[in-house]
């Protein structure tokens, strides 16, 4: 359906997500922009290849998403500072969620929630309780931290499903308001969010296996490249060198 109905296309995004600074006239791109490049390097998966790659851990994470955005969190922070690991936990990493005023969901920054929230204290517990509460914005954060680290764009596939996945939720709102003014909508609002929740739920299990396999590769990338001998250095008298110069 996604394929379908939405283009994918970030054409045009840029200059959206773009304002004239008043004082200076210098043009100032939001920060958010950098998450929709495509002509960044892509994740080593699209979201629509997850399932795939990553049948145990897409269908673990269905069965109970919250875990398997808490997993994702912790293997990426361990992925990323293995000498830190979850001691850099932070609500939402950091990252707000469009249209909140502050720089996480707390409307402070990292820091704040380390000093008010004491999620120094219990980092474990405190992802797992952002799981629960907000599970769109703790995927979310976890996936940006990796585009971040290893400066990566999205696949135009992303893209269209996280547009069906808005698009659907944004559905299930409207139905459960008119339902409220007519009780001939609720049988109807009832089925379009039991809809909205399995496409959410499948997105979420395809985000939290985009990330498994893109550390996996990320890993298995470092590992090849520690393992792989280093070519001897060839004499300069040799016979193969004189060949080469030859040549």
């Amino acid at each position: 359906m996604c394929y379908c109905l939405f283009s994918g296309e970030t054409d045009g995004l840029q200059e959206g997500m773009s304002k004239v600074d008043k004082r200076t006239g210098e043009v100032i791109v939001d920060a958010r922009f950098r998450f929709y490049d495509m002509q960044r390097e892509k994740f080593n998966i699209a979201l629509d290849e997850a399932p795939c790659a990553e049948p145990l851990c897409c269908a673990a994470t269905c069965c109970c998403y919250p875990c398997g955005i808490y997993y994702a969190r912790k293997m990426t922070l361990e992925h990323l500072s293995p000498e830190m690991g979850m001691d850099n936990y932070m609500c939402c990493q950091g990252y707000n969620p469009p249209g909140m005023p502050g720089p996480c969901c707390c409307c402070c920054n990292g820091q704040d929630c380390k000093s008010v929230f004491r999620t120094d204290m219990c980092p474990h517990a405190c992802a797992l309780g952002e799981a629960f509460c907000c599970p769109g914005c703790a995927a979310s954060a976890t996936r940006f931290a990796m585009m971040d680290h290893y400066t990566l764009g999205v696949h135009k596939v992303d893209v269209q499903i996280m547009q069906l996945n808005n698009c659907i939720q944004c559905l299930a709102c409207i139905c459960d308001i008119i339902a409220l003014f007519d009780r001939a909508f609720e049988n109807l609002a009832h089925i379009v969010n039991c809809i909205a929740d399995l496409v959410f739920t499948a997105t979420i299990s395809c985000m939290v296996s985009q990330i498994h396999n893109e550390i996996k590769f990320r890993e298995r990338g470092s590992a090849v490249a520690v393992a792989a001998p280093s070519a001897p250095m060839a004499d300069a008298a040799s016979p193969l060198m004189g060949e080469k110069m030859e040549r």
